[in-house]
């Protein structure tokens, strides 16, 4: 059940993101990928990643700072 939750919130999010499109024709769906827009979408998920890390790297930095003085 999580795993099929994970897997609508990442669908989801790639809709909303723009990445994803459907189409419906007669009783066929069509889905596309916007490559251009994946990688786009990927490279800014790596940079806030990143950016989330060398926070909590410094938050524990200074946490620790303090508990030694």
């Amino acid at each position: 059940m999580r795993t099929l939750f994970l897997l609508a919130v990442i669908i989801g999010g790639l809709v909303v993101a723009g990445v994803l499109h459907f189409q419906k024709n007669g009783d066929a769906i069509t889905v596309t990928v916007d490559k251009d827009r994946l990688h786009a979408v990927e490279e800014k998920a790596v940079q806030l990643g990143s950016d989330f890390m060398h926070k909590a790297q410094a938050d524990l930095d200074n946490a620790t700072q303090n508990q030694t003085r």
